[in-house]
């Protein structure tokens, strides 16, 4: 999981350490479970880029634009519960937790000192 340069804020850590738990665990009905109940507790980690400030070295809209991106990928978790109607078959959250960790990476990167 990739670090901030600056210190990180604590819901970072605890979701960057959640999110390596989940991912190594093979795809399951329980994973499926634990990935809902992950999201439903750690709402303010799609909170978190407001509270990082934008590095003046990247362009506004870049920034704006993961921003959006990365609180959309809550919205594409929220489907994703709502759908398995609490009967997960196993694998369901294979596409989210990718798109989460892909759009997350995206954020952390774009704060990293070139």
């Amino acid at each position: 999981m990739p670090v901030f340069d600056a210190p990180r804020p604590k819901v970072a850590a605890e979701f960057e350490a959640a999110m390596d738990d989940l991912m190594k665990r093979p795809p399951s009905p329980e994973r499926s479970q634990l990935t809902c109940l992950f999201i439903k507790k750690k709402r303010e980690v799609f909170r978190l880029p407001a509270s990082i400030q934008r590095p003046e070295r990247v362009p506004e809209e870049e920034w704006r634009q993961a921003q959006i991106e990365y609180g959309e990928t809550e919205i594409d978790i929220a489907e994703m519960c709502e759908d398995m109607d609490g009967k997960p078959e196993g694998g369901e959250d294979e596409e989210v937790l990718r798109l989460l960790r892909q759009r997350y990476e995206k954020l952390v990167s774009l704060t990293r000192d070139p």
